[in-house]
């Protein structure tokens, strides 16, 4: 066989392949239940809204700050995405093969069209499964052919039929790879867009009602069931107050405490959702929905704990704990373990920090809490709950100055520590001016943060183990934290009123440390 037939046969088993692939892995083999991870599509865990998909890595790339730390390659790496170039290459085949008068202009069109993508998180915490909500103007033309092409095509299937307010919606399923089938809807001058079958089927393929529900008010043109959940009260109830009216905003990203502080948003409480907005000037703004009614300002006294803990952090951050909210820990404990959880709990107060150091590792930071009376604790107690909570405790230390109850796995932080309560060491608190009261949330160094970072990429990425991985940091993420260690020591802070009114958007500022 000639090198010319044979290239030809292969080009044909491939092609026959993926049709066959595509009819196989696509919607026909889909067996799970509905929300496996138990998703509720009322409830997302993340909000985009964007005036353009197509436009938002490069507006990324236009801020200063992230000049410094990324490349053109965050662009490129969603222009050349596999379920981009995924669809892309059904619209191409189906515009062939069925003589449509769509062009594969049609997916950059729709990307640049206004957008609302809602969010959830897999089993992994990571957000992968979203719902994309937009006007179908630009899909106009496919989602009339999408009728006579479905009868024939291997990758674009009926799915069902989802009951709208404005009549009934033809639902649509379109595989584009085995490992993703996409589903979507339209009615009206509205388009949705599901990531996967599993977020609205059930096992036998048909509709899940409660699901199709959620659907069908995206569907709504007048509705917008999702941003309700990202708004506060009163006069700021639909933008933080730093941010401009909404025709102003180009891009807003909100995500609930739940999901970035991976699961531990019970234990503060006061907040519950983060926002970035990026308006059509450039400026970005940042903001914190807060609860003021459930927390309190003496959350928020850090100074104690920054007077202990050593200077120049590559991280620290602060949380107002809800101390109340931990006593189920001690559900788990036996008898002396819950006496000595008890004594903890009633005389905890304040924040809890949480501080990273360049000199260190990331699994051995330091841990800083105060005490209303630390005589009523005793240094046994505090073992106690040490020796519950690890394994090994040869290598940590627990101290105590003061009312500061200090821990860490590392025993030179142990020591630094002790140096800065025998003022041998400089502390974090002698890097911040006495006469700001704004409430802390973070510090970062970037010099020491990019320190730390190198050396744990080191420490992964060995010459042995990684080759590959390790020579492409070396060329790609040594030369972006350099320039990252060039940028000055800044804090993360909340404004002294934010704990003042109701439940709404608070102002998030990001400052360069001044000078005491």
């Amino acid at each position: 066989m000639s090198r010319k037939y044979l290239i030809a046969l292969l080009v044909f088993i491939l092609l026959a392949g993926g049709a066959i692939a595509a009819r196989i892995f696509g919607l026909n083999a889909f067996n799970r239940e509905v929300n496996s991870l138990g998703l509720d599509l009322s409830a997302p865990d993340a909000l985009l809204d964007t005036q353009s998909l197509a436009t938002l890595p490069r507006d990324i790339l236009k801020q200063p700050f992230a000049k410094k730390i990324l490349t053109e390659d965050l662009a490129f790496y969603y222009e050349a995405h596999e379920d981009r170039l995924g669809v892309l290459g059904a619209i191409r085949r189906m515009a062939y093969e069925h003589d449509a008068s769509f062009t594969d202009a049609l997916l950059r069109r729709v990307l640049d069209e206004p957008a609302q993508v809602a969010l959830w998180r897999d089993g992994k915490g990571a957000l992968r499964h979203y719902i994309v909500s937009i006007k179908r103007t630009a899909l106009t033309v496919f989602l009339e052919e999408a009728g006579k092409i479905v009868q024939k095509d291997t990758q674009l299937t009926r799915a069902g039929t989802i009951s709208a307010g404005l009549g009934n919606a033809e639902l649509y399923a379109l595989t584009i790879s085995p490992r993703r089938t996409f589903l979507f809807a339209s009615r009206g001058e509205r388009l949705v867009i599901l990531s996967d079958p599993g977020m609205l089927l059930l096992k036998d393929k048909s509709i899940d009602s409660k699901a199709a529900a959620q659907v069908a008010k995206l569907l709504d043109a007048s509705a917008d069931p999702y941003s309700a959940l990202f708004i506060g009260q009163g006069d700021n109830a639909k933008n933080p107050p730093t941010a401009l009216a909404p025709s102003a905003i180009r891009h807003r990203f909100s995500i609930n405490a739940q999901t970035f502080a991976f699961g531990y948003q019970k234990y503060f409480p006061a907040f519950e959702a983060l926002q970035f907005s990026l308006d059509d000037k450039g400026n970005v703004t940042t903001a914190l929905l807060v609860d003021p009614a459930r927390t309190s300002t003496t959350a928020f006294l850090a100074q104690p704990l920054l007077q202990n803990l050593p200077a120049q952090p590559a991280v620290c951050a602060l949380l107002p704990i809800d101390w109340k909210s931990a006593s189920g820990v001690s559900d788990k404990l036996n008898a002396a373990q819950k006496l000595a959880a008890q004594a903890v709990l009633t005389q905890a107060v304040g924040p809890v920090s949480g501080c990273w150091y360049a000199d260190s590792l990331w699994e051995s930071p330091i841990f800083a809490s105060q005490l209303k009376e630390p005589s009523i604790v005793s240094l046994a107690q505090l073992q106690t709950i040490k020796t519950w909570a690890l394994k090994n405790t040869d290598s940590s230390a627990l101290l105590s100055a003061g009312k500061v109850i200090v821990f860490s796995p590392s025993l030179d932080l142990a020591n630094q520590v002790s140096a800065v309560s025998e003022k041998r060491l400089a502390s974090v608190a002698d890097s911040l001016s006495s006469s700001d009261q704004s409430l802390l949330l973070a510090l970062v160094t970037p010099s020491s943060l990019s320190r730390l970072i190198r050396k744990e990429a080191d420490r992964s990425l060995t010459v042995d183990s990684e080759p590959h991985l390790r020579a492409a940091a070396q060329r790609d993420l040594w030369p972006r934290l350099d320039e990252f260690a060039k940028l000055p020591a800044f804090k993360i802070t909340l404004a002294t009123d934010a704990l003042q009114g109701s439940r709404g958007w608070r102002p998030v500022s990001w400052q360069p440390l001044a000078t005491p």
